[in-house]
Order: structure tokens, then C-alpha cells, then sequence
């Protein structure tokens, strides 16, 4: 089946361009709290920032396979949705301590 056929069916494609729309909110959400953070920290917090968004990315890169195997489940990746939006959630409290937190009023 052609790339093209396949895009033609609707599911496919509704799963395609809510996956496309996720990665560039991920990429937006990246450079907005990059830009935040070498504003009111610094060079050196830019560059903690980048590298602990790249960490996901390198350990999928390295160990793709027995991911993959290990959230097969609906479950599993039931669980790392729910661990992402705790971490993403609790980012404003953990500012502060990382010193990227001001006064936005």
C-alpha cells in the first residue's frame, strides 16, 4: 500500500495530524521555556534545558526496541502519559527551586 493511499483513509490521516499538531506543540512548548529560560537565567539554564529534552530522545534512539516492547500495553502507556503530566504539571512549583521562576505580575 503507497504512502499515498494509505493518507486517503480517514483514520490514518486523523492520527497523523494529531500526532503532527502534538510534535510542534512539543517543539513550540521546548523553545518557549528554552527562550524563558536563558531570559531570566542565563545561558547555562538554555542549555539544561535543551539537554533534558533531549535525554527522551537519546534513550529512544539507544534502547528503541525494548521500549517499545516494554509499553506495548495500553496500560503501560496509560502510566507514562500520566508520569508526563505530573512532571509537566508540577514544572511552575519546581521553578522556583531551579531559580527559573519570577513574578509574571
Amino acid at each position: 500500500m503507497s504512502y499515498v493511499s494509505l493518507m486517503r483513509q480517514r483514520p490514518v490521516l486523523v492520527l497523523w495530524l494529531a500526532e503532527t499538531l502534538s510534535v510542534l506543540g512539543d517543539r513550540i512548548f521546548t523553545l518557549a521555556l528554552a527562550w524563558t529560560a536563558w531570559q531570566r537565567s542565563g545561558a547555562v539554564a538554555l542549555g539544561l534545558v535543551v539537554v533534558v529534552e533531549s535525554v527522551p530522545h537519546l534513550l529512544i534512539g539507544a534502547f528503541g526496541r525494548k521500549l517499545v516492547a516494554r509499553f506495548a500495553s495500553f496500560s503501560a502507556l496509560a502510566g507514562v502519559e500520566a508520569a508526563q503530566i505530573l512532571v509537566v504539571g508540577a514544572m511552575p512549583w519546581l521553578w522556583p527551586s531551579l531559580g527559573l521562576a519570577v513574578s509574571c505580575w
